[in-house]
């Protein structure tokens, strides 16, 4: 115990750190494997600790440690009898930060004039800084924290290691870092980031400056690309460099990167250095944002996106194999979108690119048939007619020209087996796909109110929902003359970009959801065909409205919802 320590005499506490309790453990890095930094929250009672080879012994007070630590108020509170807190530590250096952040806690009530080691945190180096903000972060001893934080933002960022910065922002328990605290540390980070990786020509062409930026965290690399590197395809470089050569990318760093590339950076990938593979990461992105593609065609958001996207990345994203599907019905229908916003941009040369990439055996046949042919960027709709009769009579097998010249080849990709199939749905029967709609109480009240006053047959109708290539409408009728009975029908419907619909088939069954299941109103197991916007429904022969009161057997939360489960298009 220090004699020239005016707090000594009120010390009724130790606490000893004994290394070497805990065993590191290898943890996968980007680059290869790396010890990862680990710091004990929790903590034993064991008066003999302090004989334990490599133990650190720290006289203090309960009461400082408990006013300074949530974490260790707590603790002490369960061991309020004891006189001796033990905490295991991983080695020698974490056992040295967690005395260096006792001395802290001790030192913050003094006077400035009487403060023992007021310059002992300036001194510190940045990886002994690091350890002790992991113990008062684990600690909850803010104070501290604030302390080691604004230490290490005088320190030269010379002495900051990369692996300093990594562990600066991998911080365990970092939520509890005060915001004004973490901008500081994130800003010491970017400094360093940007004192080694700033010249992006220079990186390229140093072998070991590309495997130090290969090798940084998810979280470096965030920060790094955060940063003014001085030119637009400098991010875009950065991220297709490191995901050309990182291992073990989890789902949520892949996801956190890839937001990162925004929509008018996204063309600069296929035009990165070859060492960068920037077509890989394009198409990274593309399945990101586009590849579950009923999705692209039915988000409002997502499907502008896609239409804002240049020419060369609509045609890498017609080619891939791992598009999510029903069918191809739907990448040619979100292809139609994109041909229709870029009608006069695109050229002739790109909307043929398009018709070689759809794979055209793959489409419906009701689609292929009567819907293809009237696309106006379809530009092979010459060959359909030929390709369609050779489909029907060889299958798969069809030949690679159906003629003697070169206009008469069939685009390898007409022929090419289906993309991934993929539908939001919500049964185990990936054949089953559901279409709903929730009508508002005021609507019906209106329908219901109206058919009732004219005596006549009235109905409301679902705005356009999409599924397997087509547009489809649920029209809910209320049929007074025929005694008031209530009808639910489907029909296709004509929604641009696509043409009106001449033919298209489907089995489906219509049911109006409620409290206690679902009322089944009609539909088909076996295919139904549905001519240029002729519906297909029936009337429920035992549900009956005769005045608004009679409606709330029908509503689910002031909504008359529909569902209707679609399968077999064709």
């Amino acid at each position: 115990m220090d004699e020239n320590d005016e707090l000594a005499a009120f010390y009724d506490f130790q606490v000893i750190f004994v290394p070497g309790l805990r065993r590191k453990v290898d943890g996968e890095e980007h680059g290869g494997p790396r010890k990862k930094q680990r710091t004990t929250v929790g903590a034993t009672q064991n008066a003999d600790a302090a004989s334990l080879p490599g133990a650190v012994v720290v006289p203090t007070s309960k009461l400082l440690l408990g006013f300074h630590s949530g974490v260790l108020r707590s603790m002490l509170v369960d061991c309020k009898n004891e006189e001796t807190l033990v905490v295991p530590c991983d080695d020698p250096e974490h056992a040295e930060a967690g005395r260096l952040v006792v001395e802290m806690i001790l030192d913050l009530p003094r006077p400035t004039h009487l403060k023992k080691h007021d310059n002992l945190w300036h001194s510190l180096p940045p990886s002994q800084l690091i350890r002790c903000i992991h113990f008062a972060v684990f600690w909850d001893a803010q104070s501290c924290v604030e302390l080691c934080i604004d230490s290490l933002t005088k320190v030269d960022l010379l002495h900051l290691s990369i692996e300093d910065v990594e562990a600066l922002l991998d911080l365990p328990g970092a939520v509890q870092v005060v915001e004004s605290q973490q901008r500081k540390v994130e800003e010491v980070c970017r400094k360093r980031l940007m004192q080694e990786f700033k010249n992006v020509p220079q990186v390229l062409a140093d072998d070991a400056l590309t495997h130090r930026l290969c090798s940084l965290s998810s979280s470096a690399l965030a920060l790094l690309c955060q940063c003014d590197l001085g030119s637009r395809g400098s991010r875009p470089c950065y991220l297709a460099l490191w995901f050309s050569r990182a291992q073990g990318v989890t789902v949520t760093d892949m996801k956190k990167l890839l937001k990162m590339i925004p929509l008018l950076d996204v063309n600069l990938l296929l035009f990165l250095p070859p060492v960068c593979r920037g077509r890989d990461l394009c198409m990274k992105w593309l399945l990101f944002r586009f590849g579950i593609v009923h999705k692209a065609i039915t988000d409002y958001y997502l499907r502008f996106m896609f239409c804002s996207l240049p020419f060369p990345v609509v045609s890498l994203w017609a080619s891939l194999g791992q598009l999510q599907v029903y069918n191809e019905n739907d990448v040619a229908v979100l292809l139609s979108y994109w041909c229709s916003a870029n009608a006069s941009r695109a050229t002739p040369q790109n909307f043929a690119e398009l018709s070689s990439l759809l794979r055209v055996g793959c489409l419906s046949p009701s689609f292929r048939h009567f819907t293809l042919r009237k696309l106006s960027w379809f530009t092979k709709s010459a060959l359909l007619p030929y390709f369609n009769v050779a489909r029907e009579a060889d299958g798969d097998k069809v030949a690679s020209k159906l003629g003697p010249s070169d206009a008469d080849s069939i685009p390898p990709a007409w022929t090419a087996p289906p993309r991934r199939f993929g539908l939001p749905r919500l049964t185990s029967d990936l054949a089953d796909t559901l279409l709903e709609h929730s009508f508002s109480r005021s609507e019906v009240v209106a329908m219901v109110e109206s058919a009732l006053q004219a005596g006549s047959r009235e109905g409301i109708e679902s705005p356009p929902l999409y599924y397997g290539g087509c547009f489809w409408k649920i029209r809910v009728e209320l049929n007074v003359p025929g005694g008031c009975a209530v009808g639910v029908f489907l029909r296709c419907v004509t929604e641009l970009p696509l043409p009106e619909p001449t033919l298209a088939g489907a089995a489906y069954s219509l049911r109006v959801l409620r409290d206690d299941g679902y009322l089944g109103i009609g539909g088909s197991d076996s295919r139904q065909w549905f001519k240029e916007s002729q519906g297909l429904g029936m009337f429920a022969d035992d549900v009956r409205i005769r005045s608004v009161g009679e409606l709330d057997e029908l509503l689910v939360d002031n909504q008359l919802r529909i569902s209707c489960r679609m399968k077999d298009i064709a």
